[in-house]
Formats: C-alpha cells, sequence, structure tokens
C-alpha cells in the first residue's frame, strides 16, 4: 500500500524507511486526486476542499493514527454518514504533497511486529480517509461531497507457521475474526438470496465491517486487491 520498506529491530517494532521515491497505492491515488482537481479549478465554477484522516482498528479497539493523544475513539451511528468515528482528527490538505505529508505520519503510528514469515507484520486494519468537498459557484450554492477510503488490510495468521505467543497471539486471533467477519459480508451480499428479499448483513459483527458499510452500498464501488506472497503459495501446498 505504502511502498515503504521497513528495518527489523530485535525486541522492538520493525523501523519504518521512507523514501519519496518509492511510491505505493495511496502516494499514486492521492497526486492522481489533485491532478484531476487542478484541471477542475480551471474552470472557476466551483470551489473544492480536500481533507484526509487516518484510523487503524486494533484488537477490535480504534485508534486515531494522526491524534498522539492515542484515545481508543467510539462508533457511533446517524442516518447521514451511517457508522462514523467520533472525534476523529481531520487534516485540510491542499496538495498532494501535503497529503502524502499527513499519510506517512500516520503509518508511523501503526502497531507493527516481527514474526517468523514477515519482518514487518501489520497487527492492526488501517483505513486512510480522502475527502474531497466541492461547492458549485451557482444560484443554488449546491455541494457534492465525495469519499475515499484506502484500506490496508492485516493478514489472516496461522499460529503454527507465524510461532506467535502471548501479545501477539491474542493479536492474530483478533485479525482473524475480524477477516472472518468481512468474508460473511461479502458472502451475503453476494448471495442470490440477499438480492431477492434483502437478507440480513452482519454489518455489526465488526468494527472493520461497521466502518466499510457505507463502502458496499448505494452508489459507491469498492476494489480489493491481494498481495500473493511466496510463502501464501507454499504454506497453501502444504496445507
Amino acid at each position: 500500500m505504502e511502498g515503504y520498506e521497513y528495518q527489523a529491530r530485535e525486541g522492538k517494532m520493525p523501523k519504518l524507511v521512507i523514501k519519496s521515491e518509492n511510491y505505493g497505492l495511496v502516494q499514486s491515488s492521492l497526486i492522481e486526486i489533485y491532478k484531476q482537481l487542478e484541471q477542475k479549478r480551471k474552470d472557476k465554477l466551483s470551489q473544492t476542499s480536500v481533507s484526509c484522516s487516518m484510523l487503524q482498528i486494533y484488537s477490535e479497539k480504534i485508534y486515531d493514527l494522526l491524534n498522539k493523544q492515542n484515545k481508543e475513539l467510539r462508533i457511533r451511528w446517524n442516518r447521514q454518514e451511517q457508522f462514523c468515528v467520533e472525534n476523529l482528527y481531520s487534516v485540510d490538505c491542499k496538495s498532494a504533497k501535503e497529503a502524502i505529508e499527513v499519510y506517512n505520519s500516520g503509518i508511523g503510528n501503526r502497531v507493527m511486529a516481527t514474526h517468523k514469515l514477515n519482518i514487518s507484520s501489520s497487527r492492526s486494519h488501517t483505513i486512510f480517509t480522502v475527502t474531497v468537498r466541492t461547492e458549485c459557484m451557482n444560484q443554488y450554492n449546491n455541494i457534492i461531497m465525495g469519499r475515499l477510503q484506502l484500506v490496508d488490510l492485516a493478514g489472516s495468521e496461522k499460529t503454527s507457521q507465524t510461532g506467535n505467543e502471548g501479545k501477539h497471539f491474542k493479536e492474530s486471533v483478533d485479525i482473524n475474526k475480524s477477516l472472518l467477519a468481512l468474508r460473511k459480508v461479502i458472502l451475503t451480499l453476494s448471495d442470490n438470496k440477499y438480492r431477492e428479499d434483502k437478507t440480513f448483513v452482519p454489518y455489526r459483527d465488526s468494527k472493520l465491517t461497521s466502518l466499510l458499510k457505507h463502502c458496499f452500498g448505494g452508489n459507491s464501488f469498492c476494489l480489493m486487491v491481494r498481495l500473493h506472497e511466496m510463502v501464501d503459495s507454499v504454506c497453501g501446498a502444504v496445507g
């Protein structure tokens, strides 16, 4: 997602190494967003603002990655935004450079660990949200708002392969539970019964599926990208 590298450190969290020339999906997406907005600003018929927020879901608890207080945040429900996070810090960004700097500051606060299969294993799910608000300068003063959410899911883990114990074992259990909840939501939505009689969708089974509810319905588009590593093939063949 971020395109950066990590260095393993014995007994400590892996060290994030940020290199400006290494761009992943997030940075490339931000550059493209501002490129498109720059074209729209030339017509001078609208005013556009962009804000960014970033959170992690760690052991079914939500934390703001842009706020150093690191307090657990609560989810609330309203009809307009559906599930949203209370008191989540949002930063106005005037350029792609500023947005990338905000992202870089956030990923440095994620919970990471090292195990037998990965020197930089994410222990949480990360959601980076870019909100674009456009005010049309006409007699109606219409306001159009769009949202892009870039989600970095922690990978499912088998303890027999990772060797996780104690704290990291509990983290693995929580990760697998939330991924299972996500799987159930996707399977329900893709089932013919849902299309016919709108079967109940278990969004509330986890914090992850609650926050991603609006990504799976309405006028949204959802794309999933899977990183397929060699270890996956080996483990799958052995299993």
